[in-house]
């Protein structure tokens, strides 16, 4: 938790349900693979060399989804 607490718009309650949610993160491939999870990215299906994106599916941890889409709010925010 406190390792993903330094990220910029991620704090203790993200981090903390991020943790309970994913548990052992060593079975997701990439960052990209949570990201496509919480239904933040469009997942994707690539075969031979070429990527089908997929829908973004609203099919994920919708409050931890919440919680990084209003952190990037934020940090957006304060960069004006």
């Amino acid at each position: 938790c406190q390792a993903i607490r330094e990220i910029p718009g991620v704090g203790r309650l993200t981090s903390s349900a991020l943790v309970a949610s994913i548990g052992d993160a060593r079975e997701l491939d990439s960052g990209r693979q949570l990201s496509a999870w919480l239904g933040l990215v469009p997942s994707q299906h690539s075969r031979g060399g070429r990527s089908l994106l997929l829908g973004i599916s609203k099919r994920g941890y919708s409050y931890l989804r919440r919680m990084f889409i209003h952190g990037a709010r934020v940090v957006g925010h304060k960069a004006y």
